[in-house]
């Protein structure tokens, strides 16, 4: 994702300003003629001095000295030091995903989210407030109840869109950017975080849109910090078991472009269809020839189908009774909670090391 930034600065300098200001007084100081030039001394040259024909008497008293008495410490006021101002991050130019940039004069006070990962990150640093719509899909944090939705992923309500009066629409796929661009509204698409790395830098992202830098990168710095530590445990690890990622019924899963792939790697484990791309519905018959040491459902029904069907009765998933189901959009959701997920099935993998 490219950022640029663009910021204006003055177009003449006061500096300059302020020194021919101070010729023009001076000049009118003096009162000389306009066309009488005005001497200039060297910054070298010293000055004689001129004898006066006059003789002074002599004095009766004891001369006065001409060496000034030493200041003290308090004759001269020290002058406290001016602050200086925070330099506005606006404008603000970022470049979408799909090439288009979205400039912004200032921090948007009306969003409408189609992105949970999005909504997400503005409640964990407190600017919740901001998202007035998003889509039926959301459901973290529980105050995203009073947020009104405007359909689903798959078919969003233009018109209810207008109705809430936005100043951003931002959205996670490109295929309604078109139709919403319609609205006369700023419409940012970025594609989602597909890996660790790019979930942090989506959190700061966040904070330089709505000016609250600082909030949204203590917020990154302590997802960091916890991947940082789930990575040091995970320093005695030289291989870890093979799973098979259960994403829905009907045997769908995930390989290799994904984040829950990214997630399995960080773990040292190993991904049994990490040779396809993406999301993909796989048989029976390979899911046994794969043969997993755990199988991770993030539906909760999972568990349950493998236990119940004798086709899966050899797998060494559950024949030792290594499945597991953790809450899908911990994983499913590239926010600040994708670390939560992580440590469910670091747990899950290593229980030794993980307690």
């Amino acid at each position: 994702m490219k950022r640029t930034y663009r910021r204006i600065s003055p177009s003449f300098p006061a500096g300059i300003f302020l020194a021919l200001a101070l010729t023009l007084v001076i000049a009118l100081a003096c009162g000389g003629e306009a066309d009488t030039p005005t001497p200039v001394l060297s910054p070298t040259a010293v000055p004689t001095l001129v004898p006066s024909p006059i003789t002074a008497p002599a004095p009766t008293t004891a001369p006065v000295p001409t060496t000034a008495p030493a200041p003290t410490a308090t004759s001269v006021p020290t002058a406290a030091p001016s602050p200086t101002a925070t330099p506005s991050p606006y404008p603000l130019t970022i470049m979408g995903s799909n090439g288009k940039a979205v400039t912004f004069t200032g921090p948007p006070e009306r969003i409408v989210a189609i992105d949970s990962a999005a909504v997400e990150v503005l409640f964990a640093i407190g600017e919740g407030s901001r998202v007035v719509g998003t889509h039926d899909f959301v459901t973290f944090p529980p105050e995203t109840a009073q947020v009104q939705r405007v359909g689903s992923a798959f078919a969003l309500n233009l018109e209810q869109i207008a109705i809430l009066e936005p100043d951003l629409i931002f959205i996670f796929f490109e295929s309604p950017v078109a139709d919403l661009e319609t609205l006369g509204v700023p419409v940012l698409y970025s594609d989602p975080p597909a890996d660790l790395g790019e979930v942090a830098d989506n959190i700061r992202l966040w904070g330089e849109i709505i000016g609250e830098v600082e909030k949204a990168d203590g917020l990154a710095l302590e997802f960091e910090a916890s991947i940082a530590e789930i990575q040091e445990r995970l320093s005695q690890i030289s291989e870890g078991p093979r799973v098979y990622h259960d994403e829905a019924p009907g045997l769908w899963t995930t390989g290799s472009g994904s984040l829950a792939d990214q997630v399995y790697s960080f773990l040292k484990a190993e991904n049994v269809f990490r040779d396809m791309e993406g999301y993909a519905q796989i048989s029976a018959e390979e899911l046994v020839a794969r043969d997993p040491q755990v199988i991770i459902s993030v539906h909760v029904e999972g568990p349950e189908i493998f236990r119940g069907n004798p086709a899966f009765s050899g797998i060494s998933a559950v024949v030792n009774g290594r499945l597991i189901a953790i809450d899908g959009s911990l994983l499913g959701v590239p926010g600040p909670r994708v670390v939560l997920g992580i440590q469910e099935i670091a747990k899950a993998l290593y229980p030794d090391l993980f307690e």
